[in-house]
């Protein structure tokens, strides 16, 4: 019968909690988060890419405010602490803001791919600093993200505008500003030694960024107010969503998931955004660079399965 197909509500609610509902469910939403930011420079050309971040960051610290709230006030200790959660907002605005402005020059696509390249990056330096194992893996992993860079830009690299090669450089300036970013919520540590939870973190750390990003865009001259109230309807979904619900989501489960799943999972973040930008901004595709956009997710999943950095996570936004 039509009612024996429904699960039970005991069913329902145990599907919902399971680590990978909720981590595949944080990467889908992290990755429209490229496309978040085309809708609004579609919206407003106006726009600037400091702006847009600087949304984002403050509406994620609003949504985040309840939850962070619920096991009662939020109290810093110490002068570390309070360093590390500076030192992880100001290197985060750096990377919002290279990112949305690489987002504008070459699309949500690329610049998305270009971004996740953090988990080579992070691989290499778990290698090189941390001594952890895996050699063949990550050299495995760089040798594939080498490769996956020329094909994916050696089309239009030549033949581009200087608006084009600025949008690569500032790509790959993401991939290097959110591994430093990645390494700095790492010195947190975890467990009896973190003395904030990751909501609580992730909340001061939202605040202190949008801050800084205010001061990025004062420092510009670029304005922070939006054209119109659908791009503000469009930001404040950006940082619900891909700042504090995705974020949840992915710090709770990835400890609870496998490496190597977790990094096959959270290759849905690229995906999401390159096929929007193909399906819904028309990007066109040669074949070189679709062999190139699967090369690289290789490399991030190599990359994302062999890093360990603990109570980061992996989530490119």
């Amino acid at each position: 019968m039509k009612e024996d197909r429904i699960l039970p509500a005991s069913s329902r609610k145990a599907w919902l909690a399971s680590p990978l509902v909720r981590l595949t469910g944080g990467a889908l939403l992290i990755g429209a988060s490229a496309v978040f930011v085309r809708l609004v420079r579609d919206d407003a050309p106006g726009t600037g890419p400091v702006a847009v971040a600087f949304w984002r960051m403050l509406f994620g610290g609003v949504v985040l405010l309840p939850l962070a709230l619920r096991g009662g006030t939020i109290r810093v200790a110490g002068t570390r602490e309070r360093g590390l959660i500076m030192l992880a907002a100001f290197i985060f605005a750096c990377d919002l803001t290279v990112w949305h402005a690489s987002i504008h020059r070459i699309g949500p696509g690329l610049a998305t791919i270009l971004g996740n390249l953090q988990a080579v990056i992070l691989a290499l330096v778990g290698l090189v600093v941390f001594r952890e194992l895996g050699a063949r893996r990550v050299v495995l992993s760089v040798g594939c993200a080498m490769i996956a860079l020329v094909m994916l830009t050696a089309g239009s690299w030549s033949g581009g505008t200087g608006e084009y090669q600025a949008g690569v450089l500032l790509g790959l300036g993401t991939a290097l500003c959110y591994s430093g970013y990645l390494l700095t919520l790492r010195s947190f540590g975890s467990g009896t030694h973190a003395r904030l939870s990751p909501v609580r973190r992730m909340l001061l750390i939202s605040l202190a960024c949008a801050a800084f990003l205010a001061l990025f865009a004062w420092i510009g001259g670029e304005s922070l107010l939006l054209a119109s109230a659908e791009s503000y309807a469009l930001m404040f979904l950006y940082g619900a969503f891909c700042q504090g619900l995705a974020w949840v989501w992915i710090s709770g489960a990835m400890p609870l998931v496998p490496a190597s799943v977790s990094g096959l999972v959270l290759l849905l973040q690229p995906a999401v955004s390159f096929v929007s930008d193909v399906l819904f901004f028309g990007r066109g595709v040669t074949g070189l660079e679709a062999g190139g956009a699967l090369l690289a997710a290789a490399a991030i999943w190599m990359g994302s399965s062999q890093a360990r950095v603990r109570g980061a996570g992996s989530s490119r936004r």
